[in-house]
């Protein structure tokens, strides 16, 4: 209670609108807080059901040998984007710290300081106006950092989808492996001279 113990409010002086003030901001602080939560949840879901799953598909596709080898090297800047997106969304939704209000037994001990003042009301909101507001400065830092996450998170997925573009069309332009050796073989054997009898 360092800050509020600083603060000396005056008589007669209307506090209470400052403070709904502050506490206004602090509440949109945390909604923006629980708000950048659920997205990064949203990401965390759509890279496991979307995303990660089309390239699973993809790897799974070259791996029985359907397409040509080729096409997993393609595969891989939609995976590293995934893995990097899936990475910052779990990093945004790890359990951050935050900052209420003082407790109870803080203010408890700050109204006592005004036992008898028959302005307490007003100079207690002005009091804890000022707390708010520090509530409020502690959790931009923590709400900027998880939106900086988040947002990169959201790129990186969105790059990842379009990623998965490049192993469709390198299954269009290469050809499976086992292909190119049968019509190679084919023309070797039609350009083989025919054989004499003796």
């Amino acid at each position: 209670m360092a800050v509020a113990r600083s603060v000396v409010p005056q008589d007669e002086v209307p506090y209470a609108w400052i403070a709904d003030v502050a506490k206004s901001k602090y509440d949109a602080f945390m909604k923006a807080f629980d708000d950048l939560d659920a997205k990064a949840g949203a990401i965390i879901g759509y890279m496991g059901g979307g995303t990660g799953l089309a390239t699973l598909g993809t790897l799974f596709t070259v791996l029985n040998s359907s397409v040509s080898s080729l096409v997993v090297i393609f595969t891989f800047p939609a995976i590293a984007c995934s893995g990097a997106a899936l990475c910052l969304a779990a990093r945004a939704r790890c359990t951050k710290k935050v900052f209420p209000p003082p407790t109870a037994g803080s203010l408890i001990e700050v109204a006592n300081q005004f036992h008898g003042d028959k302005h307490a009301a007003e100079k207690l909101k002005a009091i804890m106006a000022t707390q708010w507001e520090l509530c409020s400065a502690r959790m931009r830092t923590v709400v900027t950092e998880k939106a900086h996450d988040v947002d990169t998170a959201t790129k990186g997925f969105v790059i990842a989808v379009f990623l998965l573009v490049l192993p469709l069309l390198g299954a269009l332009f290469y050809p499976k492996d086992d292909a190119i050796k049968t019509q190679d073989s084919n023309i070797y054997i039609k350009e083989m001279p025919a054989s004499k009898a003796p």
